[in-house]
């Protein structure tokens, strides 16, 4: 007979949590809800119509995408004036309203007598593949390395011009390093001598299109002089040079200046070259003169 009291009392504490689950579960959902329908209104209210929101327990979940990041702050604040605001799970996204920046696209072109080599970033929609065809047509028997990566975005309006121009420069110059831009060309390159060096900065300067802008510097070695000599004489008729040989521009400046004080009146040169046979030549040769 004590059985049937203890399966009573089994029931009862039995019921008694069954009730208990489903009073907080009603509990939890209505302030879901409530939270949830609270916080929607003061959104609304505030102009935030883009903003959703949804709950997690005692959770409230802000979702949407924000015009910016102002505007996403102040639904955070507007939904934190509503329920506490560790509550508040901060799920929005910011829309960015700046156009894409284009990035620089340029090409670096080294040559020499080995190989070229090509570096750089150039438009999708470019004529790359013609581009490529000619510096292969240029490099002849050279091997040519492709580093050339692609971007999908605008041709600039002068690339036509600086990839023809850069492409000339490659084809006049053996060695050199050509740096194209969006509007500026720069070659930097080795004559095999200063008439060469001459006919193609000319033609390199009067070529340069219109439409963008060219740096050029070109050297050329100097020439080995053999013998280095200087000859300096002083005749009834005025002093004059049978041989002028410097190592350097100030070396010829200082030999010319000795000269004139020496007598010299007509216009001379002194022959710059390699060969120089000790480095105290220019003050030598004017102690001498």
């Amino acid at each position: 007979m004590r059985i049937i009291p203890v399966i009573l009392s089994a029931l009862a504490f039995a019921a008694a949590g069954v009730g208990a689950y489903f009073a907080a579960g009603l509990t939890v959902s209505w302030i879901e809800n409530s939270s949830a329908t609270a916080v929607e209104k003061r959104l609304a209210l505030e102009g935030f119509d883009w903003a959703s929101v949804q709950t997690d327990g005692l959770k409230v979940v802000l979702e949407g995408e924000a015009a910016s990041e102002a505007l996403r702050f102040k639904a955070l604040a507007a939904a934190g004036q509503i329920v506490e605001a560790a509550r508040v799970i901060d799920n929005f996204t910011i829309t960015d309203s700046r156009p894409p920046v284009a990035p620089k696209f340029s090409v670096e072109i080294l040559r020499n007598d080995k190989s070229i080599s090509l570096i750089g970033l150039v438009p999708t929609k470019a004529d790359n593949a013609n581009f490529k065809d000619r510096v292969a047509r240029i490099a002849g028997d050279l091997p040519v390395a492709d580093f050339l990566e692609t971007a999908d975005y605008p041709v600039p309006d002068a690339w036509s011009s600086v990839i023809s121009y850069g492409l000339l420069a490659l084809e006049r110059l053996e060695r050199s390093k050509i740096s194209i831009g969006e509007t500026q060309v720069t070659i930097e390159a080795i004559g095999e001598s200063d008439a060469q060096k001459s006919k193609l900065l000319e033609e390199l300067t009067r070529r340069t299109p219109a439409d963008i802008t060219s740096k050029i510097d070109i050297s050329a070695p100097r020439p080995v002089i053999t013998p280095f000599t200087l000859r300096f004489r002083i005749t009834a008729d005025g002093a004059s040079f049978d041989a002028c040989s410097a190592d350097s521009p100030e070396a010829a400046v200082q030999i010319l200046a000795a000269a004139k004080a020496a007598g010299l009146a007509e216009e001379a040169i002194c022959r710059q070259g390699l060969g120089v046979p000790s480095p105290l030549w220019s003050k030598a040769a004017t102690q001498a003169i």
